[in-house]
């Protein structure tokens, strides 16, 4: 999806280091001249609030995501920096990991559909949210080539990283399933609220 593509390469390019303290997430992350999107949220439940910050775009470029991207595009599918609350003030800044070891900055959550809580399926506090994505012969080889489809996942904090974990096969979209409905169904979810930044 061009917008994830786009937004990953925002964050590689301009967060070169990882596990810093940082006073001010907005800061560090932003460039002048753009706007950002920040979300309070305790991911892990400790009782310190984390900053999770992404840049907003604009309506020309959301224009131009959903023509690139067609079915695939969801203007609510964000590409976060993750700061994390830390017990000595400021913020850890944070990758994540995921698949065999593999480790990235930024967590990509749709934020129409995703819940903030406890997790039983990993025993964790944390954040589950669902993606569409265009299945590829070298993703799954058993898979059918183009086949749009669904994964529920979840992020949780392990130590001074973000861990994403799958909590379901991939699905056909409008595929029923237990866990989605268990966390992402309208009555589960977490509304929201994201506040509009400058740097």
């Amino acid at each position: 999806m061009i917008k994830k593509l786009l937004f990953l390469l925002f964050v590689s390019a301009y967060c070169p280091g990882y596990a810093q303290v940082i006073q001010d997430p907005v800061r560090d992350l932003a460039k002048p001249g753009n706007i950002y999107v920040k979300w309070v949220v305790d991911i892990n439940h400790d009782g310190i609030n984390d900053v999770l910050v992404a840049l907003k775009p604009t309506p020309e470029e959301i224009k131009e995501n959903e023509a690139a991207a067609k079915e695939l595009f969801n203007p609510d599918e964000y590409v976060f920096g993750v700061y994390l609350g830390h017990n000595g003030g400021g913020y850890l800044k944070v990758e994540r990991t995921y698949g065999a070891g593999r480790m990235q900055f930024g967590i990509i959550v749709d934020i129409s559909q995703c819940y903030v809580g406890y997790i039983e399926e990993v025993k964790q506090y944390g954040i589950v949210t669902a993606s569409l994505r265009k299945v590829h012969d070298s993703d799954i080889p058993e898979a059918k080539h183009g086949v749009i489809e669904k994964q529920v996942y979840c992020y949780t904090v392990e130590g001074d990283h973000i861990k994403m974990k799958n909590l379901t096969p991939l699905l056909i979209p409008d595929e029923k399933n237990a866990i989605y409905d268990k966390y992402l169904s309208a009555s589960k979810r977490t509304k929201v609220q994201l506040q509009e930044v400058k740097p």
